[in-house]
C-alpha cells in the first residue's frame, strides 16, 4: 500500500504491483472516481444491440458457451447488473471468523486438544 499520507490514493490502493514474469511496475497514477464520469459508455461499451443470428447462442446477446446462468441474459438493459444489498446481520463479526477463513490450518490446531503434561 501507498505509504504517503499525503497522497490521495493513500489506503485504497497500492503503490507497486509484483509478477513473477512481468517483474515489479510502480504506479503513482491512481484514479479512483466512477469510471462513468470519464467515459459514460464504460459499461455498455461493445454489448451487442442486437441478438445473435446464427451459431449456438442464436437469439442471445451473448455467446455462452459454458452455459454460466449469470451471463445467460446479458444485454443493455440488464448490464450491469444492480448491487445487492448489503447483508444486515446487527452483530459484529469476531475476529477469529475472519481470521480462520485465511489461515484455516490456525483454527484447526486451535480446535485439537491440547497435550496433557505429565
Amino acid at each position: 500500500m501507498e505509504i504517503n499520507t499525503s497522497l490521495p490514493h493513500y489506503g485504497k490502493a497500492p503503490k507497486r504491483l509484483a509478477s513473477a514474469y512481468a517483474g515489479t511496475a510502480v504506479y503513482a497514477n491512481w484514479n479512483l472516481t466512477d469510471p462513468q464520469l470519464a467515459d459514460p459508455t464504460v459499461w455498455y461499451r461493445g454489448i451487442p444491440l442486437h441478438p445473435e443470428r446464427v451459431g449456438p447462442d442464436h437469439g442471445k446477446y451473448c455467446m455462452n458457451p459454458q452455459k454460466v446462468p449469470m451471463c445467460s441474459n446479458i444485454s443493455v438493459s440488464t448490464f450491469p447488473p444492480k448491487p445487492e444489498a448489503p447483508a444486515r446481520t446487527g452483530r459484529k463479526l469476531p475476529w477469529r471468523a475472519v481470521h480462520d477463513n485465511f489461515m484455516p490450518t490456525a483454527s484447526a490446531s486451535r480446535a485439537a486438544p491440547s497435550a496433557k503434561k505429565l
